[in-house]
């Protein structure tokens, strides 16, 4: 391997090295840690110090693999150049600031315009060896390395030939020639290096703009590549975790109706004890009225065999009939009780009734809610597609602007051919002027085969360079329809994603849609069936009112009656008492039911006092032969031992004795 590969390398990095203010480089060795500053360069655009001393050939030929195809690396070998094998470390160098010459162009003709004339060469062969990608495969790393520094010398001859011829050429114009300027040592032509340099024709060249803009479109389809996988993979994410919200949503749901279930089983139950407890009261208040009625009928039926008790035959129909009249009584008030039971049973209904409504009133508003979750999680759909919209017309307008940009930079290498062509048409003018003011033939002669040789060449130049134009072109074409057919892929997949979203939506709202109509169909019977309840026990109670009232109906023909029997106790008291010749205008008279008296108002708290029985004391007055005074003391002493609720007062009045009939109109 040529020692100039090495003498290059060397300045290069001790120029990188002099940016930042470090020591110059010896060797090789001391270049590698230069390595992770120029890879940092590469990335930043500016020169830092960086120390990173697990930076190695490793990584750089990883870097390198980023930005250059496999062509360009699958050649090195970082093992080799880490055991200290020279060619293989050089090669690692010479690919790191070929991409560093594709990623920073400005910075490395820059670096490069400071080396010297023979390593800018060695550079710039390399650097136009490896723009060559039709060569490439032809050129290997040992015959790039190793050209023969003598055949660049000949190349630099020639090329300071051309440069010298256009210097004098530039001084000659831009003087006023009135006489032949004699020759002297003072007035050599000059060299411009930094204007005709080696590296500055290989990166200024129609094929080094047209390699950095390949590799920048390059860089740019990688990046978008990268971002359609990124999306993707965005995608597939959102995916699954809208399939992930999905089973969530399953899962909360069932716990929902779990949930509800147990609610509505819990919720009658707890609504029905302060209810039961009301009805409980309002129990114990009804018997207790209802005792208090049942000790007052009582108190009725004492009194009504009170009255009756002195007569033998009257007293025994008397008690018949009232003990018919106390079974009547009882049937009443149990059917009084079981109306009311049935019209509590009603009650209960209504409030189930209600309780029914309100828990499908709650089901609608869990319906609503769901109905709201779906509309916010359409909404959600909506904005995700929105965005992905958005983010698809954002790749749309990146293509266009692709597409602009390589159809500015076809342009452009079209001007710069034209420019050349331009250039070419001036130089063949000034060809002409030059051999219409050359005075000696011979010099003539050979700047006109000098000429001739280099319009072949760049007849050779233009036509290897259209070449490579339309090689380019077909390449650009040929992506752009692999582009297109990506693209095309990408949209029919984002529709038929699309596609199965809106289905998911629609089989949900349809699953609403069911959920729905089964809610409104049980409702629906619920409300069947409790009207035909209501119906049934409206038919029930409408029974009971009947049966009630034919019930209060024979309790009234009872009541008259015992009117009619009380007419005729009173009747046959006042023939008998007319009869008594001692107490001829005496009648006997009950005080009425409504007179309150002591004894009276503690009787009715008191504990009822079984009645004596009157047929013995009847029979005995009838056997014994006693008068009427002697009778009437006797029922008087008897009087006093009934019950205050019991007794009566005998007035001489007999009009008076129809007051103490018993008041059954007053029974419930």
């Amino acid at each position: 391997m040529e020692e100039s590969n090495i003498a290059a390398l060397l300045a290069f990095y001790n120029l990188l090295a002099a940016k930042i203010g470090l020591e110059d480089c010896r060797s090789l060795k001391d270049v590698r840690n230069l390595m992770p500053i120029l890879a940092n360069y590469m990335k930043v655009g500016v020169p830092n110090f960086v120390v990173d001393p697990n930076f190695g050939f490793r990584n750089a030929i990883a870097l390198i693999v980023l930005e250059l195809d496999e062509e360009f690396h699958s050649q090195l070998d970082a093992e080799a150049a880490e055991n200290g094998d020279v060619f293989e470390a050089t090669k690692i160098h010479m690919a790191m600031i070929y991409t560093f010459r594709l990623l920073q162009t400005e910075a490395f003709s820059t670096i490069c315009e400071q080396l010297e004339d023979t390593h800018q060469r060695r550079l710039a062969r390399v650097i136009e060896c490896l723009d060559d990608r039709h060569r490439w495969s032809l050129v290997p790393w040992p015959k790039l390395l190793n050209t023969d520094s003598q055949q660049l010398r000949t190349e630099d001859s020639d090329e300071n030939k051309e440069n010298n011829v256009l210097v004098e050429r530039l001084q000659r114009k831009s003087f006023n020639f009135t006489s032949t300027p004699k020759p002297s040592p003072a007035r050599k032509p000059l060299f411009f290096p930094c204007g005709n340099s080696p590296i500055h024709k290989v990166v200024s060249s129609p094929r080094g703009h047209e390699v950095v803009r390949i590799n920048a479109l390059e860089r740019e389809v990688k990046s978008l590549r990268e971002i359609r996988d990124v999306f993707g993979r965005e995608k597939d994410r959102a995916e699954e975790l809208f399939q992930q919200k999905e089973q969530e949503n399953s899962e909360l749901l069932k716990k929902i109706e779990k949930l509800q279930a147990r609610i509505e089983h819990i919720l009658p139950v707890a609504e029905r004890v302060p209810r039961l407890e009301d009805q409980l009261l309002s129990l114990e208040g009804q018997n207790a009225s209802l005792t208090q009625n049942l000790h007052e009928a009582e108190k009725r039926a004492a009194g009504a065999t009170a009255l009756v008790g002195n007569l033998k035959f009257e007293l025994r129909k008397m008690d018949i009939k009232h003990e018919q009249l106390e079974k009547q009584i009882a049937d009443h008030v149990n059917a009084v009780q079981r109306a009311r039971d049935d019209s509590e049973m009603v009650e209960q209904l209504r409030k189930e009734l209600l309780e029914t409504e309100q828990q499908n009133a709650t089901q609608k508003a869990t319906i609503r809610e769901l109905r709201n979750a779906l509309d916010s999680q359409e909404r959600g759909f909506a904005s995700r597609l929105n965005d992905k919209d958005q983010e698809k017309a954002k790749y749309w307008e990146m293509m266009d602007q692709c597409k602009e940009r390589s159809e500015e930079n076809m342009l452009k290498s079209l001007d710069a051919v034209k420019k050349v062509q331009e250039e070419k048409r001036t130089l063949e003018r000034e060809l002409a002027d030059s051999k219409r003011t050359l005075n000696e033939l011979f010099e003539v002669a050979e700047k006109q085969k000098e000429v001739i040789a280099k319009q072949d060449r760049d007849q050779l130049v233009h036509e290897q360079a259209q070449a490579e134009l339309e090689a380019i072109r077909k390449q650009l074409t040929e992506r752009e329809r692999l582009w297109n057919s990506e693209t095309d892929c990408m949209r029919r997949e984002f529709v038929e994603k699309e596609k199965s979203a809106k289905n998911a939506i629609e089989r949900e709202r349809n699953e609403t849609r069911q959920l729905m109509d089964e809610l409104r169909k049980t409702n629906s019977r619920l409300s069947r069936k409790h009207l035909m309840e209501i119906t049934g026990l409206q038919q029930k109670i409408q029974a009971q009112e009947h049966s009630l009232h034919v019930a209060q109906n024979e309790i009234r023909e009872k009541a008259n009656q015992l009117d009619v029997y009380s007419q005729q106790f009173e009747e046959e008291l006042t023939m008998r008492t007319a009869r008594l010749d001692r107490t001829p205008s005496m009648s006997v008279k009950f005080l009425p039911r409504n007179t309150p008296t002591a004894s009276s108002r503690a009787s009715v708290v008191a504990r009822p006092i079984p009645m004596p029985s009157t047929r013995a004391s009847v029979f005995s007055l009838e056997s014994a032969g006693l008068n009427d005074d002697e009778r009437l003391r006797e029922l008087r002493e008897r009087n006093r031992l009934y019950p205050p609720h019991m007794r009566s007062n005998y007035l001489p009045e007999s009009a008076h004795l129809k007051n103490s009939a018993p008041d059954l109109s007053v029974l419930p």
